[in-house]
């Protein structure tokens, strides 16, 4: 598998110039898109009953019912010379509502009887959300798997999965975003391309109670802990997490040929100018993790915590940094670097500077 993987990248390098590339050399221009199903989202539901109007209208789509019932929805859609697809949509029971702001909705379109460059049931498209307003919760998957053809008959599969996940509450902040993109089904695997973004933050805020009731109103008198089991007024954490993750190349096949550029591009990065900095290749799978930790721990003490990390996960090359600002207590490492320490732009914006909690 690593020599696979070394194979595709020293293949794409060879061919990337000026920031992105037609794939030629490897068999693909000119490609024939296999079909592309209509949108998602576009119907509504009223006490369970499902309406697909909004996108069955179109003079170029005739949609016919094949299944339906409370939250459920199954029909042919004939979009012409774009192929035809069943169309499966689920809901709860009794919900009202638009789609893309109810509490549970998924929707598939699959290939019903192909179009002459792929067979039937080649490919998928699904899209699935689960929210809770209360909580602040979004949980949302969308993947697609869409099949075409190359100009020397190969028979290809464009694989994207994107997932989110938010959560808001008082306790917790969290976001999680992962997107992915694949080309598969070369005679040469070593020839298939992928690429992956990562990105995860979870801040979380409490007082000595482990509670948050307190962290706007200068904090509880009286909580044990810590020192010996003292009473300690106004003690308020908070810790963040952060990690990036940036691996291979984006595709593009938009255009009608393969248009491809790296996800990581060339770089380094040292968070310890004492130790060997971290460098990385285009395509190269890196990562960074980031976490931060602020107390005010009233009239005892208060101090911010900071960790990094950086890795070259093909290379295996790895640094780390830390630092402790720490009232009363000395810190435990060297000056700490411009907070939040080193970040290349490839792992995009910097993540927002931990201050003690007030």
């Amino acid at each position: 598998m690593i020599l696979e993987k070394r194979k595709v990248k020293n293949s794409l390098r060879k061919l990337y110039t000026c920031g992105v590339f037609c794939v030629s050399a490897l068999a693909i221009s000119g490609v024939v898109i296999a079909g592309q199903v209509t949108q998602f989202g576009q119907w509504t539901v009223n006490n369970g009953t499902i309406d697909t109007d909004l996108s069955c209208q179109d003079v170029n789509i005739v949609c016919t019912v094949l299944m339906q019932g409370s939250g459920f929805r199954q029909e042919l859609v004939d979009a012409g010379n774009t192929g035809s697809y069943i169309r499966t949509i689920i809901t709860d029971d009794s919900a009202t509502g638009s789609s893309g702001s109810l509490p549970f909705e998924q929707e598939t379109f699959i290939p019903f009887n192909g179009n002459g460059a792929v067979p039937a049931s080649f490919g998928i498209a699904l899209s699935s959300a689960v929210r809770d307003s209360a909580q602040g919760f979004d949980n949302i998957a969308v993947i697609h798997q869409d099949p075409f053809v190359d100009v020397n008959s190969n028979q290809l599969l464009f694989s994207t999965v994107n997932l989110t996940a938010t959560m808001n509450t008082p306790e917790i902040i969290s976001n999680f975003n992962y997107a992915s993109n694949q080309l598969t089904g070369y005679p040469d695997p070593a020839n298939d391309i992928f690429g992956k973004m990562l990105d995860i933050d979870v801040d979380v805020m409490m007082d000595c109670n482990g509670t948050t009731g307190q962290m706007t109103g200068g904090g509880m008198m009286g909580c044990m802990g810590g020192g010996g089991g003292m009473g300690m007024g106004n003690f308020l954490a908070q810790q963040r997490f952060v990690q990036r993750a940036r691996e291979g190349w984006n595709i593009d096949i938009t255009t009608g040929n393969l248009i491809v550029s790296p996800i990581t591009a060339a770089g380094s990065l040292a968070l310890d100018p004492s130790v060997l900095t971290v460098a990385w290749n285009e395509g190269d799978n890196i990562s960074t993790t980031w976490i931060a930790q602020a107390d005010n721990q009233g009239s005892m003490f208060s101090f911010d915590v900071n960790y990094q990390s950086v890795s070259n996960l093909d290379s295996g090359s790895t640094q780390s940094f830390s630092n402790n600002n720490q009232g009363g207590f000395p810190a435990f490492t060297v000056t700490p670097p411009l907070d939040p320490f080193a970040w290349d732009p490839v792992f995009g914006p910097a993540p927002p500077s931990l201050n003690t909690p007030q």
